[in-house]
């Protein structure tokens, strides 16, 4: 019984070993240019009051956010599978709102075409919002935030990799707090909304 037992622990780890063998790890940096999230009623937020004499009436431009990001990590693939990790930093703009976003992503996919150059598979990404400012003349406070991003992504080459992922953003309100004179319409707002991601990745 003891040597069946130490004959399958063995084989069992030499299978285990050999599988790892057959792993590529590389490490990647990915930058992408065309993020868009597109919220669901962010552009009816407005500010209105006074400051130094002047009248306030501001408003957000429209609901789409422009978030480049840059990022890097790591991957680990045996051919057909591949699994991605990357942290890194973005930028929430729309008008006179803008953030810092600290960024992680984790990602799966199955390479299934082109000689296995076509990928498509799950990812959920987590982004925090920290230091949400107004540039305009509003007197106003953004809360931090924090939201989760899930979607399904795909990648298409080899070591220069185009990717792309539609994702919904969820969790992300930012309770607001207005000084002076200023008056806003929201006491909160939400960020929630899909995320279209589109951009390069290098793979070393």
């Amino acid at each position: 019984m003891k040597k069946w037992l130490f004959a399958s622990t063995l084989l069992t780890m030499l299978q285990i070993n050999s599988y790892a063998n057959e792993i590529e790890y590389s490490g990647i940096v990915e930058v992408m240019p065309g993020n868009v999230l597109i919220t669901n009623d962010l552009s009816n937020l407005k500010f209105s009051g006074s400051k130094n004499g002047k009248v306030i009436d501001e408003s957000l431009e429209n609901d789409a956010n422009y978030i480049p990001s840059l990022s890097g990590g790591f991957e680990a693939t045996d051919g057909n599978l591949r699994f991605q990790f990357l942290g890194g930093f973005s930028t929430l703009i729309n008008g006179d709102l803008s953030a810092t976003i600290i960024k992680f992503d984790a990602a799966g996919y199955y390479m299934g075409g082109y000689n296995n150059k076509f990928g498509i598979g799950l990812h959920i990404s987590t982004l925090s919002f920290l230091s949400p400012s107004w540039s305009g003349n509003a007197d106003v406070d953004f809360d931090d935030t924090n939201a989760v991003a899930p979607g399904i992504a795909f990648l298409y080459g080899s070591d220069f990799i185009i990717k792309g992922s539609v994702d919904y953003l969820v969790g992300s309100s930012m309770d607001i707090t207005t000084k002076n004179a200023t008056v806003s319409n929201y006491s909160s707002i939400s960020l929630d909304g899909v995320m279209i991601q589109i951009g390069l990745m290098y793979k070393f």
